[in-house]
């Protein structure tokens, strides 16, 4: 028994299958049991009848003939004394016995006053009946379900002749009756014990041919509507069951394909996303031209430092570089020459630098340098080493410069010596090399206290400020 929650009727008992088959093969078993018992009982009794019957005619087919002289004789003493010998001692079962002759007198009874009181409606009839066609007649009496006496009359006649008289008789079916019921239940046991053991075989007969593969596709289902789709059901009967088993395999075989394959599309499509994240992630934090970080990127990447040391104490220099005369450059040989140029020191600024230094392009020809665990000393000496090596370093057309070679300035500020956030850090490594382009350029300055603010008021200011345009 399982119990199901109904939501609007509350919780209601709702028996298993095997219990519902169980009752219903019970049910068919005993039904089908019975009706064989009772079609049984009837038979035994119909048997149980005829017996008595022929019992019943031979006690009076062996009266005839005796009887028959004494009636042709009016042996009235003879009579009575074969009645009384049957009814009192040979044959106890006959409860009546009366001879008659053909003016239906009573000629020997063995009750007197029955024939013509209370039984004799009852022996009349079956008296009419011998007497109308000529030979023994019967009946049970009362007819119900089971009779408890039997009438018999039996004409005494002579050969070819009119009857000379009647024998009537009424036998008791008591001993019959009990061998019967006897009888019978022995036979309700044995139908009892056969519709248990029909129960038993058949309940055991269904649950291997029906209930358990019905269990199995049950059991199936529910795995399958829980996801798990690498499930089979092993029926291999030749039947309706063994068919749907077949035919839900091979529905689960589609579905796990199908799965299987979405589930590869998904991957695929979702590795094409992470992918296409990767790649634009990378156009939006990555310089088109040099490779390095932009502008954003290095500010998150400032940014996202300055968090760290804010826990873990440390220096950080920040240096910004800018190629001196870049727009004379530019004007000179062309956008493509000066492409090719910021890529050229986008590589160099890259390849002398540690691997743990943020190197971005910042902006225009200016580019940013942000080492890490470094101090405004040795910041300093880093920048010096990189103007000196674009100083020895040959580049396409830069004996048309103004200094007859290409060069860079260098603007170097140091946190916590100096800046004690982001945006301070980046203003004064600005006015640091923002004084590097006021002293001549192709230099580094280390920022320091006293190093002016930008400003435009000189020609040699309006011309740093062309550098960087």
């Amino acid at each position: 028994m399982r119990w199901r929650w109904n939501l609007t009727k509350g919780p209601r008992l709702w028996p298993s299958l095997r219990a519902k088959v169980g009752v219903l093969v019970a049910v068919f078993s005993i039904v089908g049991s019975m009706s064989a018992g009772w079609a049984t009982y009837r038979q035994m009794q119909r048997m149980s009848e005829r017996s008595s019957l022929r019992h019943a005619r031979g006690v009076l087919d062996a009266l005839v003939v005796p009887a028959a002289s004494a009636i042709a004789e009016e042996d009235a003493a003879t009579l009575d004394r074969l009645v009384a010998a049957v009814s009192h001692r040979s044959h106890p079962e006959v409860t009546f016995l009366a001879v008659l002759d053909r003016r239906n007198r009573v000629l020997a009874t063995s009750r007197i006053g029955w024939i013509e009181g209370a039984m004799a409606p009852a022996l009349d009839g079956v008296r009419r009946q011998a007497m109308q066609r000529a030979q023994p007649a019967h009946r049970f009496f009362p007819r119900r379900t089971r009779a408890e006496f039997l009438d018999v009359a039996w004409p005494v006649t002579s050969e070819g002749g009119p009857p000379w008289g009647m024998l009537v008789a009424r036998f008791s079916l008591a001993e019959a009756n009990a061998h019967l019921e006897e009888a019978a239940w022995m036979t309700l046991i044995a139908t009892l014990a056969v519709a248990v053991a029909a129960w038993m075989v058949a309940l055991l007969l269904l649950n291997r041919l029906v209930l358990a593969p019905t269990r199995s596709l049950a059991q199936m289902a529910r795995r399958l509507g829980a996801g798990e789709l690498d499930v089979q059901a092993n029926i291999r009967t030749q039947d309706e069951l063994g068919e749907l088993s077949s035919a839900l395999n091979a529905t689960a075989r589609r579905l796990a394909d199908y799965t299987r394959g979405l589930e590869r599309a998904v991957q695929e499509r979702t590795a094409e996303l992470e992918a296409a994240n990767r790649d634009l992630k990378l156009l939006a934090t990555t310089d088109g031209l040099t490779g390095l970080k932009n502008h954003r990127a290095f500010q998150e990447a400032l940014a996202f430092e300055f968090q760290r040391v804010q826990r873990h104490p440390r220096p950080l220099t920040l240096c910004l570089i800018d190629i001196d005369h870049f727009k004379s450059y530019n004007d000179t040989h062309g956008h493509p020459a000066g492409d090719r140029l910021l890529q050229q020191v986008g590589r160099l600024l890259t390849d002398h630098l540690r691997a743990i230094d943020i190197v971005a392009r910042y902006g225009g020809e200016e580019f940013a340098v942000l080492m890490l665990d470094t101090d405004l000393d040795e910041g300093t000496r880093t920048a010096a080493k990189l103007v000196d090596l674009f100083g020895r370093t040959a580049f396409e057309g830069e004996d048309t410069q103004p200094m007859g070679k290409l060069t860079i300035s260098a603007g170097v500020a140091s946190h916590p010596s100096q800046a004690h956030n982001a945006p301070d850090l980046v203003e004064k490594a600005d006015r640091a090399l923002y004084a590097a382009k006021r002293q001549g350029r192709h230099r580094v300055v280390a920022y320091h206290a006293d190093t002016p603010a930008k400003h435009e008021s000189t020609d040699l200011d309006r011309d740093v400020q062309g550098d960087r345009a």
